[in-house]
């Protein structure tokens, strides 16, 4: 992977002006910043935004131990063997059952999280009076912030959005004096069909990367969007290639006939680097270098598990440069829409084996 830091930190001017200089900006890094590398990407958006968030407490020591000092909040469920840890690196845990007021340790920050119709993390309506009395019982604990989580932000205009935010509105009168208060998610705040609150949380329009669908996007949203730019190119080489006669067939299952005589160029990638399994052949293509700029590949059989197959007319040089995504490859939508998925998912498939190089840090990394 290809990652260029100066891209990352446009991005965050253009998610700066869309939700505006009054709204506190959230970078979601969980998932090992959606594949880009945290230990990398962290101390990149460090400066430029006002807080982080991950999923796990061991994400949020990584970031510390890559010297982020960016206030991190932990969304996922504390535990007895952890609620040290939160006091020892200042991290702020989140507290979204009424027994996670007894687990945590002195002095711990925490925000709560609210449960308004997502039901999968979140203290339920019946027990926001309950929270507000542990809130005040607690007062060895520092609540900073109250957060819910929209189940359909990405789906313009829909009922569950301003029903959501009701449910939300109406829980302040148990937390109203709470400083931060949010709600929105990088689509909310795009589409602009609720108020963002306090802070946004985003990830994905970091790496040029919208929320929201191309054909869901109004023209307001998609003006927004084309100032986005894409961060990461996923570049491979062609490792060896064979004449095809038209008609036969490659890879597990030969399920697609080679079009016309040509050649099968093999690229050393495949499922168990993040590859999806279930791109379609015949549909699904690469861009692969050619004298005169790019040419585009058809995937001519299944993935396998460490390389892909795909049809090209002609012979190629050797070790000739391929663009897998991004680039002058498929586009993060077009992939999700023919993996039947979303690129939130195709980002955070990158395994191990995929090596991740920045460009323009500005600043050392600490591996």
């Amino acid at each position: 992977l290809e990652i260029d830091a100066d891209k990352v930190r446009a991005n965050v001017g253009v998610v700066r002006e869309w939700i505006g200089s009054d709204t506190r900006l959230m970078a979601v890094v969980k998932a090992n910043a959606y594949g880009h590398g945290a230990k990398v990407m962290g101390p990149v958006l460090d400066p430029l935004v006002d807080m982080m968030a991950v999923a796990t407490l061991d994400e949020a020591i990584e970031l510390r131990a890559a010297r982020v000092t960016s206030p991190i909040l932990v969304m996922g469920v504390p535990t007895g063997e952890t609620a040290v840890s939160y006091v020892t690196y200042d991290i702020t845990a989140t507290i979204s059952d009424l027994s996670h007021f007894s687990i945590l340790m002195d002095g711990t920050r925490y925000h709560l999280n609210l449960d308004t119709g997502m039901h999968r993390l979140g203290i339920s309506p019946n027990d926001w009076a309950s929270a507000r009395q542990q809130a005040i019982l607690n007062s060895r604990l520092r609540c900073g912030g109250v957060y819910t989580h929209y189940a359909m932000a990405d789906e313009a205009d829909h009922p569950g959005v301003p029903t959501q935010h009701a449910q939300f509105e109406k829980a302040m009168e148990y937390f109203d004096e709470i400083p931060l208060k949010y709600i929105s998610n990088g689509a909310a705040s795009l589409s602009g069909q609720a108020p963002m609150g306090s802070i946004v949380r985003t990830g994905l329009p970091f790496w040029g990367l919208s929320p929201i669908p191309p054909w869901k996007q109004s023209a307001q949203v998609q003006s927004i969007v084309k100032k986005l730019q894409p961060t990461t190119t996923w570049v491979s080489e062609v490792i060896q290639q064979r004449p095809i006669p038209a008609g036969d067939c490659v890879s597990y299952g030969w399920v697609w006939p080679m079009p016309e005589d040509g050649v099968i160029l093999t690229i050393p990638v495949g499922y168990a680097h993040g590859f999806p399994r279930n791109l379609p052949p015949g549909e699904a293509w690469v861009a692969v270098q050619t004298n005169g700029g790019w040419m585009k590949c058809l995937l001519a059989g299944r993935v396998t598990m460490d390389y892909i197959l795909v049809y090209a007319p002609t012979k190629v040089p050797a070790f000739t440069k391929v663009h897998l995504f991004g680039g002058h490859g498929m586009d993060a939508w077009e992939m999700a829409r023919m993996a039947e998925t979303i690129p939130y998912e195709l980002c955070t498939r990158w395994t191990d084996r995929v090596p991740r190089e920045v460009f323009h840090l500005r600043q050392p990394s600490f591996e």
